[in-house]
C-alpha cells in the first residue's frame, strides 16, 4: 500500500486524498495491511471498519494471530467502542461512513431537496482544479431542486450530458 497520512488526509501517490478510510474485509487481514493502517491512524488518518480476526494462511500463523492480536487492541481496543483517538487519528465501528463523515465534521459533498443521485470528482488534470459533479434525477417531469455544494469561492456552471451545452 502506497497510502500516506498529510493534515488528517489519505493521500494516495497519483494525488487523491480522503478524509476517510473505509476498510472491509472478509474477517482476516495480512499483518502487512494492517500495520500500514496502524501507521496511517497514527500519523492522522481517519479509520473505518470492524477489526479482523486473523490473519490468512497458515504460515507462522500463531504468531501472525498474535501480532494481529495486539494491533488490534491498539486500534480498535477492548471494551467495543464506536470510536476510539489513536495517535493522531480515529478509528470508528459499527457506523455507517455518513456517520463517522459527521463525527468528523466533514459536511457532505451535495444534498439536494428533493433527493438526487450525484457522483463527484475532481478535476487534477488541468490548471482549473475543477470539482465536477454529475447530478440526475429520476423524475420525467421538470422540477425545481435545492442544492447545496461543499465548495467556496467558485461559481457553478450548468452542463447538458446529451448536448454538452
Amino acid at each position: 500500500m502506497q497510502a500516506k497520512c498529510e493534515d488528517g488526509k489519505i493521500t494516495l501517490p497519483h494525488g487523491r486524498s480522503y478524509r476517510l478510510l473505509n476498510v472491509e474485509h472478509t474477517g482476516t487481514m495480512s499483518l502487512e495491511r494492517l500495520r500500514h493502517l496502524r501507521e496511517l491512524v497514527h500519523d492522522g488518518a481517519a479509520l473505518l471498519g470492524e477489526p479482523p480476526l486473523s490473519t490468512p494462511g497458515l504460515f507462522e500463523r500463531e504468531s501472525a494471530d498474535a501480532a494481529l492480536k495486539e494491533i488490534v487492541s491498539e486500534l480498535w481496543g477492548e471494551a467495543g467502542e464506536l470510536e476510539r483517538p489513536v495517535g493522531k487519528g480515529r478509528v470508528f465501528r459499527g457506523m455507517s461512513a455518513n456517520a463517522a463523515l459527521e463525527r468528523l465534521h466533514i459536511l457532505p459533498d451535495f444534498q439536494s431537496q428533493p433527493r438526487l443521485s450525484w457522483i463527484h470528482r475532481q478535476d487534477h488534470a488541468s490548471d482549473s482544479n475543477r470539482d465536477i459533479y454529475f447530478i440526475a434525477s429520476d423524475s420525467s417531469t421538470s422540477q425545481r431542486y435545492n442544492c447545496q455544494f461543499r465548495i467556496a469561492g467558485k461559481v457553478a456552471t450548468l452542463w447538458n450530458p446529451l448536448t454538452a451545452q
